[in-house]
Order: structure tokens, then C-alpha cells, then sequence
């Protein structure tokens, strides 16, 4: 009974310390807003270092109409300032982080390409920003990572052929967030592994065979 006591301690004293290595992040207030330029394209503009008001930004403009008409628009993306950020097609609570976004989980928004959003309907475009490793800041596409990245998400509507945000939500510090949602994903710390190990340890000991005879 006292081994089963002590044991459920050390337990306990782990699952605290991984709770408190996890860095949790902020949301950033404001950090998404966008301007429709009264229809002629929908840019918007990614909060990427907060601290130092540093921004990004990425627009879509409408190119073409299609049957039926006259809303039922093609539109294609744009860079207005530089590499800063990349973008993806997601779904309400995809999670918006670098695990999924390496692994291929959504479709990127490629500069050149059209897309379809349907009318009056809403859709969700998911953010990855941060300064570029190096590489030159220019417009363009930029498929590579970032430093002291934010990951965020914007709610947009097709209010006939006119593109309009209706929520967003940007995390930093964290390691990503939900789409639709205000829920970070927290990145695990490299020390929790060492917690975990040290537990087990200390658990097997107190179970072995010799700790017994003790």
C-alpha cells in the first residue's frame, strides 16, 4: 500500500511538471484584420512580430467571372510586401501548426493559381508567418519555415464576389491553434521527456524485484 502511495506521488509530480514545461503562447489581440479596397481585392495583414508591430500581408483579388454569374468569381492570391507568410485552405478546428503543415495536411494557397470560394458561403484560410531563414523578402512563394513563427486562422465570406472577413485569431509563442477557435496547441518543452523517463525509473525501481526484498 505504501509502495502503491508513493508511486501515485511521483505520478502525480511528473503530470504537474509536463503541465508546467508546456509553453502555452498568447493569443494576439487584433492580430488578423483586412481590407476589401470596396471590392477590387481583399487584402489581409498578419501581426508577425507583435513586440515590434512588424507586419505581413496576403490578398486575393477576383480575375475572372464564371457561369452563372455574375458573383461566381475566380480569385488569385497575391504577395503585397514579401515571403512573410504562407496560406492554406483548412476547415473549422484543423489544427494550424508546423507538424501539420509539414506534412502536406492542407492545400497551400500558390501564387498563379485560381481559386473558387462559393457564394455567400463561408470558408477558412489558415496562417504561417514569420521572418524568413535567410532568404530574400520579396513576392513570391516561399515554402520554407520560419523564425519566432505565429500560426493563425481567418473566417472569410463571398458576399457576392467581394471577399470579407468575418472572424480571425492569431497565437504566438505557442505551437499553433485550432481553426475557428481561440484553443492553442502548446508546444511540449524538452525537459518533460526527461521527467517522463526519470519517473519511469524511479517507478520500475520501486517495483523490481530487489526494492522488494529491501
Amino acid at each position: 500500500m505504501l509502495t502503491l502511495i508513493k508511486s501515485s506521488a511521483i505520478l502525480a509530480c511528473i503530470f504537474a511538471a509536463i503541465l508546467q514545461a508546456q509553453s502555452e503562447g498568447y493569443i494576439v489581440p487584433n492580430g488578423i484584420s483586412y481590407d476589401d479596397h470596396r471590392g477590387a481585392f481583399t487584402t489581409v495583414t498578419i501581426l508577425r512580430n507583435p513586440s515590434a508591430g512588424d507586419v505581413t500581408r496576403f490578398a486575393l483579388r477576383p480575375s475572372f467571372i464564371v457561369f452563372p454569374g455574375p458573383y461566381y468569381t475566380l480569385f488569385t492570391p497575391f504577395a503585397s510586401a514579401d515571403n512573410g507568410v504562407r496560406t492554406f485552405l483548412v476547415s473549422a478546428n484543423d489544427p494550424i501548426s508546423l507538424p501539420a503543415i509539414q506534412a502536406g495536411s492542407y492545400n497551400e494557397v500558390a501564387f498563379g493559381n485560381y481559386y473558387f470560394f462559393d457564394v455567400n458561403v463561408s470558408f477558412y484560410l489558415g496562417f504561417y508567418a514569420g521572418v524568413t531563414n535567410g532568404v530574400p523578402e520579396y513576392p513570391g512563394t516561399y515554402t520554407g519555415t520560419y523564425s519566432n513563427p505565429v500560426f493563425g486562422w481567418g473566417e472569410f465570406f463571398n458576399n457576392n464576389g467581394v471577399l470579407q472577413m468575418l472572424d480571425s485569431a492569431l497565437e504566438i509563442e505557442g505551437g499553433g491553434i485550432y481553426a475557428g477557435t481561440q484553443q492553442i496547441i502548446p508546444i511540449p518543452e524538452p525537459a518533460v521527456f526527461g521527467l517522463i523517463c526519470t519517473g519511469a525509473l524511479l517507478i520500475g525501481r520501486r517495483h523490481s524485484p530487489q526494492a522488494s526484498k529491501g
